[in-house]
């Protein structure tokens, strides 16, 4: 799974911090039920690494990894169908990964303080997050097992987004990016 949560205030809100008080009994849940999560901060919040994998360092956590830009080439989207469920909140990522027809698990476990502090909204997010809205760690960690079980839920919800969002579905938008450059010149 991939832990993709949107940045804070620009990186001025310790993201990690609130994490690092929920490692241990991640990782413990994750072990198991034999998952591993990677976790990749927005670049603003790249800065907070460190201190997560100090822990992973120590063995304190084991199937949890932080990702940083070496380990994906640089780009999320070069691993994003990797995955077999998306956590995210506010960011945008999830529009892409809607092209992977899996499971989307949102946390926007500060959502209240979010919109009135950091940023709007472009869409009324209840409309457009296809998938479970989860408050804390616990609901999150019940919708792993139960996506685990039925992949499936929420798929018609998927589906209405990927049509709404994505004109071509068919992984050939570079391709087509190209042809049009070329076409221009």
């Amino acid at each position: 799974m991939l832990y993709a949560p949107t940045h804070r205030k620009e990186g001025k809100t310790n993201i990690a911090q609130i994490l690092i008080e929920v490692l241990c009994e991640l990782d413990e849940y994750l072990r198991t039920n034999a998952a591993r999560l990677d976790i990749k901060f927005h670049y603003c919040h790249e800065k907070e690494i460190r201190s997560i994998n100090g822990m992973i360092a120590s063995g304190e956590i084991e199937q949890i990894r932080v990702l940083d830009d070496s380990d994906i080439g640089g780009d999320i989207y070069n691993v994003l169908g990797k995955y077999d469920i998306l956590i995210t909140d506010y960011s945008s990522i999830y529009f892409d990964y809607l092209l992977t027809d899996r499971p989307v698990i949102f946390f926007p476990f500060d959502y209240e303080e979010y919109v009135a502090y950091d940023r709007d909204l472009y869409y009324d997010y209840d409309l457009v997050t296809p998938g479970p809205k989860c408050k804390t760690w616990d609901e999150v960690c019940e919708w792993i097992t139960r996506f685990k079980e039925d992949p499936s839920l929420y798929k018609d919800e998927r589906a209405k987004m990927k049509d709404k969002f994505h004109v071509y579905k068919d992984g050939n938008s570079s391709k087509r990016v190209f042809e049009e450059i070329i076409r221009l010149f």
